[in-house]
């Protein structure tokens, strides 16, 4: 479908798999639309159900929203539920609340520094007592009340005036600062030449002096960067977004304010290859880079979960020959048993060759255990040395 109307989606036209919707801002422009999407069906051999389409629709709900000609609305059934909600008595209570909030999230204006206060509730423990106060029900209140009478969401229309409207919480406006902080930081300058060892030479070289002499796959690579003023930047292949490329020197430099500077958060090695790439860096073997940074912090070392190995080499059970010694184990009562009411299971696995004996069984009484054990494997293979649970 998305093939058949690639030129059609986002313009006049959704598709979402066999569903099919065409939107105009007039009947004019509706009818020419229309003729457009259904000459592009026939010539294509698809076909419609008359009894699920639905022609002239000025209003409608699509997705639990409400859809006319002014834009988008809260359907009101969605928001009467949080509005008619009881003060909570439980976290289970206020993650369901938080989960229809976060459903609204887009008509509701700074929703992150209204729910700000239901943060410490959420972090409580199973043994912890939930206690609601008065706060808590006053910040609840003022979203009610806010979800009364919520805004429409339109689109911007032509030859009108359009106000930007924009509230931050102080928690927003921080993160924006310490960000800005960063990317200072980050924009680190670079008092040598690109130097003859690094590899960003030979890019750099191509770019300035094509030459077609060049192997086919370098040629490919090496039109994934372009220099701007001076500076080699890689092509994101994800978003085409433009990644600076750094050195050896300044790849050390960013990984450090990213792993432990002013915002950083001593995180793993994949982790921090990610939150670099946002931060549009770039260069070869970054996640290794990254990992071996990571691996190598003290802090990391000092304040990370223990290792609880064995201070000792493992003892390997080794047995001469096989048969010679089993290991068993039971698997608890599975749900549903089957046909025949079986719901346990006893496994054996002998140490040499790893032959494994495993048999269904109603119960795992004493005497069901030793009768597997006889005949399954002394009867079969003998009188083992040893046996291990």
């Amino acid at each position: 479908m998305n093939a058949i109307f690639h030129d059609m989606i986002g313009k006049f036209m959704e598709v979402y798999i066999d569903d099919v919707v065409v939107k105009s801002a007039t009947k004019a422009k509706h009818l020419a639309d229309l003729r457009r999407s259904f000459e592009r069906m026939r010539a294509h051999g698809l076909k419609m159900n008359p009894l699920k389409c639905a022609f002239g629709v000025t209003a409608g709900n699509s997705l639990g929203f409400l859809v006319h000609w002014r834009g988008i609305e809260v359907d009101k059934n969605k928001a009467r539920t949080i509005i008619e909600a009881q003060p909570l008595r439980n976290k289970k209570e206020l993650q369901k609340l938080i989960g229809q909030i976060t459903y609204l999230e887009r008509f509701i204006s700074n929703r992150a520094g209204r729910i700000h206060t239901f943060s410490p509730l959420l972090k409580l423990k199973s043994e912890e007592h939930f206690r609601w106060e008065k706060h808590h029900q006053h910040v609840f209140e003022s979203i009610k009340e806010y979800l009364v009478n919520p805004p429409i969401l339109m689109p911007p229309r032509k030859k009108q005036p359009l106000k930007l409207y924009i509230s931050a919480a102080d928690e927003s406006i921080r993160i924006i600062v310490r960000e800005k902080l960063l990317a200072e930081v980050f924009a680190i300058e670079v008092e040598e030449d690109i130097e003859e060892n690094d590899w960003r030479t030979p890019i750099v070289d191509f770019l300035k002096n094509p030459d077609p002499k060049v192997d086919k796959k370098l040629k490919i690579k090496f039109l994934k960067f372009v220099m701007i003023d001076g500076d080699l930047f890689r092509k994101s292949i994800k978003d085409d977004l433009l990644l600076r490329c750094a050195s050896k020197k300044e790849a050390m430099k960013v990984m450090g304010e990213a792993h432990e500077g002013i915002c950083g958060a001593h995180q793993a090695g994949i982790k921090m290859k990610w939150l670099i790439g946002r931060y549009a860096y770039y260069w070869l073997e970054m996640l290794k880079d990254c990992i071996t940074y990571a691996k190598g912090c003290q802090a990391c070392q000092r304040h990370g979960p223990i290792h609880r190995a064995p201070a000792i080499e493992l003892q390997p059970i080794i047995k001469p020959g096989p048969f010679r010694g089993w290991v068993m184990d039971l698997i608890r009562k599975v749900y549903p048993p089957s046909s025949k009411q079986h719901c346990f299971i006893i496994v054996v696995t002998d140490y040499f060759t790893k032959w494994v004996e495993a048999v269904p069984m109603k119960s795992v009484h004493q005497e069901d255990v030793i009768r597997f054990i006889k005949q399954h494997i002394i009867h079969r293979f003998g009188i083992p040395e040893s046996n291990h649970d």
